[in-house]
């Protein structure tokens, strides 16, 4: 029937199943107009195929609360136009439904058999990073983390909006989604929601993970009927008692984080990757994981920081903090901190450890490395680090620097590669109080 309709005329009539849903998204015409706009995929009795597109905020506001894929729909005496050629969708037809106020729709509450369901080929969380970039897949998850809403701007100074998820499924396996504009603002899945996700797009961006584009359908808790196994994926988040999951990104946002039962280190990229595909460039702040030789460690990495909790700013060379509310600093017991510069990657790309992940390079802290007779020992712990290879968690934004935007990247955790690629497991160093209390001389 679909197919018939461009010759039908003005009076039809035509029952439905959707079978993708794009869900409100921003459209720029010619004219460089900012506007929304809607996109749902239909299929009839005999399997003949064809879109629908409006631009009606009400209608798409309505669609978007009543409508989700796998839906029986009837319509009726709508306007039909041909698609350009570079828009037709394989196996569509090249005429589309172009759905505006007054056109005739019911949405059907019992399913017809007679329809052929939404077909789904389901990709594991497990086999991502064997799936090369820009693919279209079909995944299935259970919703284990939801990020906050955020607002990032891109190379060109985009503003746009995201809002980052991860998902895990039986394999135990995590990975990013990243949705984006007004998808993101009315995301509703939350923490243990299954989501069943239709062309869904792989990108190596984070090492393996997926991205909600123009033709991606979603499902929030779908039935058996809309999903085979789709329910049974919940009774299985929600029976466990302990989890153990590993993630196939490398890393994730500032809006998202990593649980602390998913490992982390499940997999890394070189900082060659790091540094070319624009990580925490813009207002994106990004933590990924690399695996990479130190090449190069500065010895001159102490520095007298402001005594007030919280703040590990370098005292002026008055000895007081740059933020003058933190004055006067109290007198006698001094502070030290770790601002240790690395270089690390065949490019020598900088990096640099503070207070924290220093400590566990250098396997001390900063008022230890500071005493007397204590600068030897860390002077060699900086030459240890040369040529070892260690697992490092980098957050990469742009910071302002004497009114210039400057690429840093800042080490957040650190664990040292034995030669076949184990962890060298060490505690992490813990502070005592003679380390808080000592006065340097």
């Amino acid at each position: 029937m679909l197919d018939a309709l461009p010759v039908i005329g003005k009076t039809w009539f035509v029952k439905v199943r959707v079978i993708e849903f794009s869900g409100k998204q921003d459209y720029t015409n010619k004219e460089g107009q900012r506007r929304n706009k809607l996109i749902m995929g239909l299929i009839d009795k005999d399997e003949n195929k064809m879109r629908l597109i409006t631009f009606d905020e009400q209608i798409i506001e309505h669609f978007v609360r009543n409508v989700r894929l796998s839906t029986i729909m009837y319509f009726w005496n709508c306007r039909v136009i041909r698609t350009e050629d570079n828009y037709v969708p394989v196996g569509f037809c090249n005429y589309e439904i172009s759905f505006r106020q007054g056109n005739g729709y019911e949405i059907l509450e019992r399913d017809d058999p007679e329809i052929p369901g939404v077909e789904w080929e389901f990709k594991s969380m497990e086999n991502l990073p064997t799936i090369g970039p820009d693919s279209r897949v079909d995944v299935v998850g259970v919703i284990h983390v939801v990020g906050a809403l955020e607002s990032i701007q891109d190379q060109r100074g985009t503003l746009r909006r995201r809002k980052e998820i991860q998902i895990v499924d039986r394999t135990k396996k995590v990975g990013r989604l990243a949705i984006w504009a007004g998808r993101a603002e009315n995301f509703s899945g939350k923490v243990g929601d299954v989501i069943a996700l239709k062309n869904v797009v792989t990108t190596t961006y984070g090492g393996a993970s997926l991205n909600v584009f123009v033709e991606t359908s979603f499902l929030i808790n779908p039935s058996a009927r809309e999903v085979p196994g789709g329910p049974g994926l919940k009774t299985w988040y929600q029976s466990l008692t302990a989890y153990n999951f590993e993630h196939v990104s490398s890393g994730y946002s500032a809006g998202s984080h990593f649980d602390p039962n998913v490992s982390p280190r499940s997999f890394a990229i070189p900082m060659a990757v790091v540094r070319g595909e624009n990580y925490g460039k813009g207002t994106r702040v990004d933590t990924v994981n690399v695996i990479e030789k130190i090449s190069w460690a500065s010895k001159d990495c102490l520095y007298l920081g402001c005594k007030t909790d919280g703040c590990n700013r370098k005292l002026r060379d008055d000895l007081q903090c740059p933020r003058e509310e933190h004055n006067p600093q109290p007198v006698g017991r001094q502070r030290y901190c770790f601002m240790l510069n690395l270089k690390i990657g065949t490019a020598f790309d900088k990096v640099t450890a503070f207070d924290g992940a220093a400590d566990m390079l250098l396997g001390m802290s900063a008022n230890k490395a500071a005493r007397n007779g204590r600068r030897a020992e860390c002077d060699r712990a900086v030459e240890s680090l040369i040529d070892q290879e260690w697992w490092f968690t980098l957050q990469c934004r742009m910071k302002t620097f004497y009114n210039r935007p400057t690429w840093t990247v800042t080490v957040i955790g650190a664990a040292r590669l034995d030669e076949d690629g184990s962890v060298i497991e060490r505690d992490a160093y813990e502070a005592t109080s003679d380390d808080d209390e000592h006065i340097i001389e």
